[in-house]
């Protein structure tokens, strides 16, 4: 119910592999999907999608206030009625919604695949995110809250309004240690079950031939000439994170490398301005090109959408990889690449420490060049342990993803026609 757009590359992840946990969960299920730019995965996946039930509210001061307004009107409209007449919902709208609120009320399970969306970064739109839950849970539904990150959650009233919906969901799954802990202090009233890593780690990647077709329509040569270094960078930080200038020591650590190494450095955008989607990361990434670029050679990929598929293949013929994107990373990390994130979330050091390379997880807050320089020297001294290591990572957190699934569905096999909710969660050493 709440697929984003595959111009950003994780979330174009996650419904890729969600489906495959749902088809074998339930291999004759029909899948419908709301997202809110459909005709981003029909390029990327060639599946059609229905439109989100709430749209994102536009930039125009005006413009908004009005999309607010009209978004209030809606969600006022459907709490009174469920609290009153019980009346079907669909009924009591109007325009596309109508449909969506069809599909709801029709369907068995509501499936959210959203990876970062409950937590205060995103408190904005925090309330029609769980409203959407909510509402589908009302429709009696059994809402699953696939694999994702909860949390940071530091303000009483989000922390308040999260408990309250997800004590109404089926299962709640988190990914990382800190997500699970946040549940914890949320006192949800619901058991432990499992626990489940993000789902994209077991995205597949596209032929070589498409590979190659692509990296030569778009002039690269990924060679043995030179150690190639994938970049993606971000222009947004958690919310509660302190920078510290991390664009910068990313930049400088890559210069003073290139004078002593024969680098060159393809930076891979997670976010694409394509299909209206945000142009922040892309601009941040043009930035870094002019800054890197002077020292040596470095290319960026198009600003078109670059699918998930496409993207691990790529990361699979670098050397090593730099992130500070959660998807990115499982990407590049999966496909065996040596990865060095820069932690500009707390998911990201949940995740490295998970598949045990938390030596090459940085935290932004004290971050330095020399910090960075001395993790790519170490990386060049060990890649083929590194390698190893995370062949062996890739195939564990696959194996801890079957059992997720196969936990789940027994579960929902056996709670079929009940209430009984669960909260899963990840742990790392």
């Amino acid at each position: 119910m709440d697929a984003y757009c595959s111009s950003h590359v994780g979330n174009d992840a996650l419904l890729d592999n969600s489906i495959h946990i749902i088809k074998q969960i339930f291999p004759n299920s029909e899948i419908t999907i709301h997202a809110k730019t459909p005709d981003s995965f029909r390029y990327t996946l060639g599946i059609n999608c229905k439109q989100i039930l709430f749209s994102y509210p536009p930039s125009n001061i005006l413009k908004k206030l009005q999309w607010l307004t009209v978004e209030l009107i809606f969600m006022i409209t459907q709490f009174i009625n469920f609290k009153t007449f019980n009346i079907s919902p669909h009924k009591l709208t109007f325009g596309y919604r109508k449909e969506l609120l069809k599909d709801f009320e029709s369907s068995d399970f509501s499936i959210s695949i959203n990876g970062n969306m409950i937590n205060d970064s995103f408190r904005k739109f925090l309330p029609f995110y769980l409203f959407m839950i909510w509402l589908s849970h009302k429709c009696g539904n059994k809402v699953i809250i696939f694999p994702q990150s909860i949390g940071p959650l530091k303000r009483h009233w989000t922390k308040s309004l999260v408990s309250l919906v997800l004590n109404n969901c089926f299962c709640v799954t988190a990914r990382d240690k800190p997500s699970i802990e946040e549940l914890y202090s949320l006192k949800l009233k619901i058991p432990i079950l499992n626990s489940s890593p993000d789902v994209a780690v077991i995205q597949q990647t596209m032929s070589t031939n498409d590979l190659n077709i692509f990296l030569k329509n778009n002039g690269i040569s990924i060679n043995s000439e030179k150690f190639w270094i994938g970049l993606t960078v971000s222009a947004w930080v958690e919310c509660g994170v302190d920078s510290q200038h991390y664009l910068q020591s990313i930049v400088d650590a890559l210069i003073i490398v290139s004078k002593l190494s024969n680098i060159s450095v393809i930076i891979m955008p997670a976010n694409m301005p394509a299909y209206g989607n945000d142009p922040s990361d892309y601009n941040t990434s043009i930035q870094v090109l002019d800054s890197i670029s002077p020292a040596c050679e470095t290319v960026i990929l198009k600003p078109e959408v670059i699918s998930a598929r496409l993207f691990k293949s790529i990361t699979s013929q670098l050397d090593m990889f730099i992130s500070t994107h959660m998807h990115a990373s499982i990407l590049s990390t999966m496909a065996g690449t040596p990865t060095i994130t820069i932690n500009t979330q707390r998911k990201l050091k949940g995740f490295m420490s998970l598949i045990g390379q938390s030596r090459y997880s940085l935290d932004i807050t004290d971050l330095t060049v020399e910090a960075i320089i001395a993790a790519i020297t170490d990386i060049k001294k060990r890649s083929h342990i590194i390698r190893d290591e995370l062949k062996k990572a890739c195939v564990k957190q696959t194996k801890d993803l079957d059992v997720y699934i196969s936990e789940l569905r027994e579960q929902t096999i056996r709670h079929i026609s009940t209430n009984t909710s669960y909260v899963s969660g990840i742990f790392s050493d």
